[in-house]
């Protein structure tokens, strides 16, 4: 079985996301309008052919809903990341078949 595996985007953490958008315009990039998460992010998208790049910032903290031992918190995540440092917090793979690779994985 041949499973499609790959990059699917990376999400770029900056502090200020007007900053970083004008900054990759100013590279040559074309950045989407500000999308704004329920969970308390926005972001502008660079994309790239057959995979993008999300620059993301926390804008709504009072909406960051903490991690649990069975729940991963994107917002939580991404937050702590921001405390410490900018810059690339993830790198998200895509899959033609996420249960095949999961049981490559396990």
């Amino acid at each position: 079985m041949t499973v499609k595996r790959g990059i699917d985007h990376l999400v770029l953490c900056v502090n200020d996301l007007e900053l970083g958008a004008a900054f990759y315009r100013n590279l040559g990039f074309t950045t989407t309008p500000r999308a704004r998460h329920p969970w308390g992010t926005d972001s502008c998208l660079i994309q790239l052919t057959g995979s993008f790049i999300e620059l993301l910032t926390v804008s709504r903290p009072a909406l960051i809903t903490a991690d649990s031992p069975k729940t991963f918190s994107f917002g939580a995540f991404n937050q702590k990341f921001l405390a410490r440092r900018q810059g690339m917090s993830m790198l998200v793979f895509e899959s033609t078949d996420v249960e095949a690779v999961d049981l490559i994985y396990d």
